[in-house]
């Protein structure tokens, strides 16, 4: 468990990191980027993983 928790927390560092990114390049460069589209499909991939998960867990 301490395994599944731990790449938990780096999904979750990698996802704010990302987002600090994105919001750094638009404030100095002002360039537009559309990544909370990204970001949002990188939470649908992780939840739907988290969700499969979970159903082969309780087969």
């Amino acid at each position: 468990m301490k395994t599944h928790s731990f790449s938990g927390f780096m999904l979750f560092g990698c996802l704010v990191t990302l987002f600090g990114v994105s919001i750094l390049a638009e404030a100095i460069f002002n360039i537009n980027i559309p990544f909370m589209v990204f970001v949002g499909v990188f939470f649908v991939f992780i939840g739907i993983r988290i969700i499969f998960r979970k159903i082969n867990k309780y087969k």
